[in-house]
C-alpha cells in the first residue's frame, strides 16, 4: 500500500469494490425516512437502503462484491486510482429489480437510478481497522481498514486521532488497532 511506502513499514491491505446506486430525491422519503436493511433476495441482493436528507434514496449490499488484492491497489494496479473502480452493470440491473419490488413510487416501473457507482472498501487482513501512531514516526497516524462501517467509525474515528494529536493519547483503548500488529519483531 502507499503507507507501507511512506512509512517503510508492512501495511497489509486487501479491498472490496461494491456497486451502489442512488435514485431521485421524493417527497414521501424526506417526510418518513427510515432505512432499511433485507436479507438475501432471489437476485442476489441483500439490500441496505439509506434515505438522505435531500430524499434521495442510496442503495447498496447489492451482492456481486469482488475481493481485490493488495498488488491490484498499488501503484500501476488496474484498482490505484478512484476512476479504475467502476460498478458491476449486472449488479445494478439486480438491485433495480429488488428495489422496483419494494417501492413503486421510487424504483418500480421504468424509473432508473441518477446514479450508479462503485466503491473500494479497505481491509486489513483481519479485518480489523488500522488506527493509531506510526511507531517510530513523530506526529504520523494511521486510520484505515474499516471496511464498510467507515461511515459509521468516521465520528469516534476523527475523536481517536483528534486526542492523539492534541493530547498524545486517547480515552480509549486503541491497542487492539494499532498499526504495529503487522510489523515484524526486530529481535
Amino acid at each position: 500500500t502507499r503507507a507501507s511506502e511512506w512509512f517503510d513499514i508492512d501495511v497489509p491491505m486487501t479491498g472490496i469494490r461494491s456497486t451502489s446506486v442512488v435514485y431521485e430525491a421524493n417527497e414521501a422519503v424526506m417526510r418518513e425516512p427510515a432505512a432499511l436493511f433485507c436479507g438475501e433476495d432471489e437476485n442476489g441482493c441483500h439490500l441496505e437502503v439509506y434515505p438522505r436528507s435531500n430524499g434521495e434514496v442510496y442503495l447498496c449490499g447489492i451482492g456481486g462484491s469482488v475481493y481485490v488484492d493488495e498488488k491490484r491497489l498499488l501503484p500501476g494496479g488496474d484498482c490505484d486510482r478512484s476512476d479504475k473502480i467502476v460498478e458491476d452493470p449486472s449488479r445494478v440491473a439486480a438491485a433495480m429489480r429488488s428495489f422496483s419490488g419494494m417501492s413503486k413510487s421510487i424504483g418500480g416501473g421504468d424509473k432508473q437510478p441518477h446514479t450508479t457507482q462503485a466503491c473500494m472498501r479497505p481491509c486489513a487482513p483481519d479485518a480489523i481497522p488500522i488506527l493509531g501512531p506510526v511507531d517510530g514516526i513523530e506526529g504520523a497516524y494511521m486510520a484505515t481498514a474499516h471496511n464498510c462501517w467507515g461511515i459509521l467509525w468516521s465520528p469516534v474515528t476523527g475523536e481517536i486521532i483528534t486526542q492523539l494529536i492534541t493530547r498524545g493519547k486517547s480515552d480509549i483503548n486503541i491497542a487492539p488497532f494499532s498499526p504495529t500488529r503487522f510489523m515484524k519483531s526486530r529481535t
